[in-house]
């Protein structure tokens, strides 16, 4: 029982200091051998030139819920270990539930056939690659990421 009182305090805890916030950016992409180049950078994942492979722009988005909730995380690493673990945990779905928001108002808001979501790190593109998307998205001053 405590595991589900611990996530709720976490939830509502969350709920009061998030600022769910997201930014996109449609791009034409040029294929090449091993992956994409978008406006001049590299991405190189032969499973995301096969994700994109009837497909003539993409969309790149990133999505936040603000720092806020980094805060309540490093609260809780000094006070009490075990909900540092919770508070992550739902930070991380709550970050997933603003991405599934995003992905279905960009359906609504941009025409055409949509891919599922692919992130640095899916697959054989490279985690380090999210440092591109800082290159792409203006995510540091519109997000404060």
């Amino acid at each position: 029982m405590e595991n589900n009182s611990q996530l709720e305090k976490a939830y509502k805890e969350l709920c009061k200091v998030i600022q769910p916030k997201y930014i996109y950016k449609e791009y034409d992409f040029i294929r090449t051998e091993d992956g994409i180049i978008i406006d001049d950078v590299e991405f190189k994942s032969k499973k995301l030139l096969n994700h994109l492979r009837n497909s003539t722009s993409i969309i790149l988005f990133g999505a936040t819920i603000g720092v806020g909730a980094d805060t309540l995380v490093r609260k809780y690493s000094v006070t009490d270990l075990a909900m540092t673990s919770v508070a992550h945990c739902v930070g991380a779905s709550l970050v997933e539930n603003l991405c599934d928001i995003a992905c279905d108002e960009l359906k609504k808001e941009i025409k055409g056939e949509h891919r599922p979501r692919f992130s640095p790190g899916y697959g054989d593109l490279d985690i380090s690659s999210q440092m591109d998307f800082f290159r792409l998205l203006p995510m540091t001053t519109q997000l404060g990421v």
